[in-house]
């Protein structure tokens, strides 16, 4: 269950579910360290398509990850705090020696995430304040197409109506994109969230709603493009032309997700991200069905698996940029395709346990030209405390 999802992406969607529940009652700290090998059938994210210069590479890779997390109550208020490092290295490139060199796939990543909240006076409510850092850094001599840097802070208010929760948020996002400064960004954000519980049999099995919505100005370092052909000819990347002015995005994202508690975890869940960009051919609308399920096995099992159906839809003629204007940037691990995966997991006594993952991504959906297949196997040895 751990490792349904990538360590950095781990880090923040844990800390981002807790920070929607109360801390305990008394200071208490998880620390986990795992250690595994995987194959990846395309390394370097290679769509196929009419202009494409390579093939898909394989690769064996290495990983190594820790994490820390901590909760508790002070007399000022409460407070959560986590952290976690991972290292993604390649340590054999499979196919021929011809092959472009994929070492530049060989990254480490840095997360944090502070929380801090406290009750407000004859009322069912509490204010906090949070920041998060992910950092993304090359092990090699030249940066990767996934090294990247995002750093955010927010000030919110949590009110409560029985089991009901409503979260309102304002903050800022700066992020950095290490290969092209053109694509660096910072700007304001708000953020309005439901948790609801829907139904419930005793102790035994709840029904959950969760529904957030986030809006953030993105303020990029590069320019704005514009359209230069006439409306009645064929879209060419020479109708594309920089502007004076820097682009300028309103980033839009709606998410809602039903959790069933039971003997089994069952979750669907659908999101749409709308990016509406002042320069000409980045805006983006992407529609994304999710569906998880989660469930002990015999022979101690734990298994875990998930669907994720995208569809993206480009509201101009001509995409520019295929590479980094339309990536959501959550981890180094993230593809932004339709996916599906399969996660299992076996304690073997004391605090160690076994993992073992596939995954596998598709743009089958896509009607661009471009095809992108890519499969992933990996098995692991974990080590978790709790203290």
């Amino acid at each position: 269950m751990r490792a349904s999802i990538p360590l950095g992406f781990a880090i923040v969607g844990a800390l981002a579910a807790r920070a929607h529940a109360d801390p305990p009652d008394a200071n208490a700290w998880t620390g986990q360290l795992e250690a595994g090998a995987e194959v990846d059938s395309n390394v370097s994210r290679v769509e196929v398509g009419p202009a494409s210069r390579s093939a898909p590479q394989a690769a064996a890779l290495g990983r190594l990850g820790t994490r820390v997390t901590g909760a508790g109550h002070t007399g000022w208020g409460a407070w959560i705090l986590g952290g976690g490092a991972q290292l993604r290295a390649v340590a054999a490139q499979l196919g021929s020696d011809a092959a472009p060199d994929v070492s530049g796939e060989s990254v480490a990543a840095l997360a944090l995430q502070a929380r801090w909240e406290v009750g407000v006076p004859h009322r069912t409510a509490k204010a906090f304040a949070r920041v998060e850092g992910y950092d993304v850094v090359a092990l090699g001599p030249s940066e990767g197409a996934r090294t990247f840097a995002t750093r955010a802070g927010e000030l919110g208010l949590v009110a409560r109506d029985g089991e009901r929760r409503v979260t309102v948020a304002v903050g800022a996002r700066d992020f950095t994109y290490k290969p092209d400064a053109d694509f660096d960004w910072r700007g304001p954000s708000i953020a309005l969230r439901l948790d609801a519980p829907i139904w419930h049999r005793g102790e035994d099995a709840t029904l959950e709603l969760a529904a957030e919505y986030r809006l953030e100005r993105r303020r990029f370092h590069g320019l704005a493009f514009a359209d230069v052909c006439a409306p009645d000819d064929a879209p060419t990347p020479e109708c594309s032309v920089p502007t004076t002015s820097t682009r300028d995005d309103l980033h839009h994202q709606a998410r809602i997700a039903l959790t069933y508690t039971g003997e089994r975890v069952w979750s669907l869940g659908y999101e749409l991200a709308v990016d509406d960009s002042t320069s000409y051919g980045q805006s983006v609308a992407r529609h994304r069905a999710l569906a998880s399920v989660t469930a002990r096995l015999p022979l101690k099992l734990v298994a875990s698996a998930s669907a994720i159906l995208e569809i993206d839809h480009y509201l101009a003629p001509l995409l520019v940029s295929r590479d980094v204007a339309s990536q959501a940037f959550s981890s180094i691990d993230d593809d932004n395709r339709s996916t599906i995966s399969l996660l299992v997991s076996r304690s073997i006594g004391g605090r160690w346990s076994l993992e073992a993952r596939y995954q596998y991504w598709t743009d089958a959906l896509a009607s661009d030209g471009y095809e992108f297949r890519r499969q992933l196997a990996y098995g692991g040895l974990v080590w978790g405390q709790v203290r």
